[in-house]
């Protein structure tokens, strides 16, 4: 067995057994749901060939921005709280699981609404096709229920119920590959747009029935009066948790647009997109430990182990780093192989590849760490904290965006290597805010 795959698996021994099983079932929901979607998408491109295809993507893109907005945090939210109080207030706990679903029906509702009575416009001046009018409606009534059920998955994984959010998302993959391929087969857009909708609501009603399972099972008692004196985690959690998502957004498409407006600048866009593919794989383990890892920090904090809390974030960021430098670092000497398999044009980008295996590195601890201080309700400080990593971004961007793809991979080192260090600072400071 190779040296790296040996020192990989002891570096993961060294994680406590109870995050590596909910790691484990989070991990393989994630990928049964993603790739079951990829699946059908890749059956319904077949179907509908190049263009069509070409626009259910835009529109199916175009929900995935609109959620961030509607979805308000509520994942978060569900996840933070009800860890830290399922077991010592078990009365707010069916409080803030009430609060969830008003908060995701009202938001969601608001946005699709919003949505629905603005097609035209959208479909018309954003996406530039008018034809698409139908589709941005049916894209509304999809981003309804993704936001009931991500509010849902947030309450899910707050009871730390991983294996029942894998068996939740097996189900729905399996219904968005059958719904998607047979809604593409019988209707084209339309019917695809329908059949994934239809997926979103089998997957709100697993996840809402799982988590109302898992109060009964934890004597959470339920409550269907809106819980007005619960509100104040609306601006304490779910607010600075969206508007860390919002920040990303914008600025990650300033740095492109900065880039595709060089001289040669759609090129440099293909080489910067075909390396961020990876940037992206390599962070699919810590992303998995960062979600997994919040519930069970917030349960250590709440009773009281916030050293023990803080001892789990450090070690689990410090494995994450070089379990992810010891993937990363053999596909830098192999970055001339993997530039090349994209084609002759990519054969020159070695460097850029390169450049963002050492971002994933910068960024592989700092979402275990940002994670510690929202367990600890330092939700802003974790804003201000994104707050920096985008001024460092833009500037550094702004100065090395000239130098192309390597520049921009450049400025994205420099951003997340401040940002890891800035929060490792303050997870380092013993320091909390005022519980909620």
């Amino acid at each position: 067995m190779p040296v790296g795959a040996l020192s990989s698996e002891k570096l993961l021994s060294l994680v406590p057994a109870k995050l590596m099983t909910g790691a484990a079932w989070n991990a393989l929901a994630q990928v049964m749901y993603r790739g079951l979607v990829i699946l059908a998408m890749l059956i319904a491109a077949r179907l509908l060939g190049l263009e069509p295809f070409g626009q259910l993507s835009l529109l199916y893109n175009t929900a995935m921005t609109f959620h961030v907005v509607a979805s308000l945090g509520l994942i978060m939210t569900g996840t933070k709280l009800v860890a830290e109080f399922a077991k010592t207030d078990k009365v707010k706990t069916g409080r803030i699981m009430a609060l969830c679903h008003y908060i995701a029906l009202i938001s969601g509702g608001l946005v699709a609404l919003l949505m629905l009575l603005t097609a035209p416009w959208i479909a018309d001046t954003v996406l530039n096709e008018p034809s698409l009018v139908t589709g941005v409606r049916l894209i509304a009534l999809l981003l309804f229920f993704q936001v009931l059920a991500d509010s849902t998955l947030g309450i899910n994984l707050g009871f730390l119920a991983f294996r029942g959010i894998f068996v939740a998302n097996a189900l729905t993959g399996i219904c968005a590959l059958f719904f998607l391929v047979a809604g593409v087969y019988g209707w084209g857009i339309v019917g695809g747009l329908l059949g994934l909708s239809a997926a979103e609501a089998v997957r709100f009603g697993m996840l809402y029935r799982l988590a109302h399972r898992s109060a009964d099972e934890n004597g959470i008692p339920r409550t269907w009066r809106f819980p007005s004196e619960e509100l104040s985690v609306l601006w304490h959690v779910s607010l600075p948790a969206m508007a860390t998502l919002l920040l990303w957004l914008p600025v990650t498409w300033i740095g492109t647009l900065m880039l595709v407006r060089e001289p040669g600048g759609f090129g440099e866009m293909g080489l910067f997109g075909a390396a961020n593919q990876w940037f992206s794989l390599l962070m699919f383990v810590p992303g998995v430990i960062t979600q997994t890892i919040l519930p069970i920090l917030s349960e250590q904090v709440s009773a009281g182990g916030r050293t023990e809390a803080r001892h789990l974030a450090l070690r689990s960021a410090a494995i994450m780093l070089v379990l992810v430098a010891l993937i990363a670092l053999p596909l830098m000497v192999g970055s001339p192989l993997i530039a090349s398999a994209y084609g002759p044009d990519f054969a020159d980008g070695a460097l850029v590849f390169i450049l963002m295996f050492a971002v994933a590195i910068t960024a592989a601890p700092q979402g275990i760490l940002s994670n510690y201080l929202a367990a600890e309700n330092r939700f802003w400080l974790r804003f201000r904290l994104n707050v920096l990593w985008a001024i460092c971004y833009l500037i550094a961007a702004y100065s090395l965006v000239s130098h192309g793809a390597v520049g921009l991979t450049s400025a994205m080192i420099i951003a997340y290597a401040v940002r890891t260090l800035a929060t490792l600072l303050h997870v380092l400071v013993k320091k909390s805010e005022p519980g909620l």
